[in-house]
């Protein structure tokens, strides 16, 4: 419960600068953008030069506060520190001598403020202007209480801030080390000891891929792929002939390994044989939100009838791989095994490709390679199509080298992969939870210090009493001033 009971509004304390320039006119001045702004944090990323803008802009000064009226629940406050030019899109509000510009800035980085702006407007894209938040109550503290309150914010949140950096490097080293575990799963660093362990056992990988290709051609006809169309089937060199093409940035495979093709161990986009299925048989439909990103989690819980289905979607069955082939999804690593589907049949969004492994090699194994950001980062150079949305074309996929085992040795990679990164994923829950921890702690800071309760109240501090009274009376004097300025036609 706010302890303070008397409170003025933003309109009443405060007025919006709206000095409005052209860029071109100011070339040595910073241009600071809405992504220039950090969502929450307060926080200026980086500004660019204001020579070439050509968008209208507004001027700030020193001391102003920027808010982004644009999306309002990122929550973009920054408190300026410099002369500079921004978009039009910030709402530029001075101090005056009855609040605080640093002391606005928090009070507008709280969560009810954050809540109260969000609330204006609906749409994809809100916006609010000065008018609609002018409404909101600030607590008439005097400028030394505002002071003091920003002192003690600023060392708590410090602090804070400390920590946060702490969790953020945490969980970007979580994901160098993820990276760095997949590409020495494929190079075959994770299952060195256990190879030497059981070298007497294990098949080759050229033999294995003999095998593969030895039971497509019992499927296809010669010199057809299982799209039905001619090919050129491209033998695959082993390590001792000459190096392949598009190697995955690996230098050398371990004893017993081969590149093969993933065309040559997967079909890609494989059709079903005729469905005789009755048309109000229910199956399992995955849309692409129901695919989590970077983790391989998918829902298959959702069901519809056969009916609904049969045509526009992706076809699938359990152990199929699901590759999002657009962006931003394929970027976000929205990757996915299929466990088992309804009556066995899978359908989801056309945006994904579907890669069926051949018996002998494991839908694990190749998730964790199609996943990997290395081949990821591959396939956005190759995506083909408009500027709108982009995606990576089967041929990618077809022709793309995959380091390959014995069948043994995929299942023991697997293995380790899933143990390693359950235990680095458990961390990064970790850090979320932590990071979350933080933030509640800082708006708990925030409300308050709002309240009230963060600092004592000083004996010399002006009364809100006086204080209101002293805004009213401004207030008046700048009507009064605007009134006889338009009668002289100023």
């Amino acid at each position: 419960m706010n302890v303070v009971h008397e409170a003025i509004t933003i309109g009443e304390a405060l007025t919006p600068r709206n000095e409005k320039v052209t860029p071109g006119d100011y070339p040595d001045l910073p241009y600071i953008g809405l992504d220039d702004v950090e969502a929450h944090s307060m926080r200026l990323r980086g500004s660019k030069s204001a020579e070439g803008m050509k968008s209208s802009a507004k001027r700030f000064y020193p001391g102003d506060v920027l808010y982004s009226r644009l999306r309002p629940y990122l929550n973009k406050v920054w408190l300026s520190d410099r002369h500079g030019i921004c978009s039009s899109e910030f709402i530029v509000i001075p101090g005056n001598s009855f609040v605080k510009t640093s002391f606005l800035a928090l009070r507008l980085n709280a969560m009810d403020f954050v809540s109260f702006a969000n609330s204006l407007n609906a749409g994809d894209r809100p916006r609010v202007d000065f008018g609609q938040i002018s409404t909101f109550c600030l607590p008439p503290f005097s400028l030394g209480r505002q002071q003091r309150i920003v002192s003690k914010l600023e060392e708590l949140l410090s602090e804070l801030d400390k920590g946060i950096e702490s969790f953020k490097t945490a969980r970007e080293q979580l994901k160098i080390y993820r990276q760095a575990v997949l590409k020495h799963a494929f190079e075959g660093k994770l299952t060195e000891e256990w190879r030497k362990k059981h070298a007497d056992e294990l098949e080759s990988a050229e033999t294995l891929l003999e095998k593969i290709k030895a039971k497509r051609a019992k499927r296809y006809p010669k010199n057809f792929n299982h799209r039905g169309k001619l090919i050129k089937v491209r033998e695959v060199e082993s390590q001792e002939g000459k190096k392949p093409p598009n190697p995955n940035d690996l230098k050398k495979l371990p004893k017993g390994w081969t590149f093969s093709t993933v065309e040559q161990v997967a079909e890609i986009n494989p059709r079903f044989n005729k469905l005789e299925i009755r048309d109000d048989l229910y199956v399992s439909f995955v849309p692409m939100s129901a695919v989590g990103a970077e983790d391989g989690a998918i829902d298959v819980s959702q069901e519809r009838k056969f009916g609904e289905v049969k045509k526009g979607f992706t076809r699938f069955q359990e152990k199929d791989v699901l590759f999002a082939k657009i962006t931003p999804c394929m970027e976000n690593g929205k990757m996915a095994v299929v466990p088992r589907v309804t009556n066995g049949y899978g359908f989801g969004s056309t945006e994904f490709h579907v890669l069926r492994p051949e018996r002998g090699f494991d839908s694990w194994y190749l998730y964790f390679f199609v996943s990997s950001k290395a081949f990821r980062g591959r396939a956005i150079q190759h995506m083909t199509g408009g500027v709108g949305q982009k995606r990576v074309p089967v041929g990618y996929l077809a022709e793309h080298q995959i380091p390959l085992c014995s069948r043994s040795e995929q299942i023991q990679i697997v293995q380790q992969l899933k143990s390693r990164l359950s235990v680095a994923e458990k961390l990064e829950q970790d850090i979320e939870d932590g990071l979350k921890q933080t933030e509640s702690l800082r708006q708990s800071l925030l409300k308050k210090a709002f309240e009230g309760k963060l600092v004592p109240q000083d004996p010399n501090d002006e009364p809100a009493s006086v204080l209101l009274e002293r805004i009213k009376t401004e207030k008046a004097k700048l009507k009064q001033k605007t009134r006889t300025q338009k009668k002289v036609g100023v």
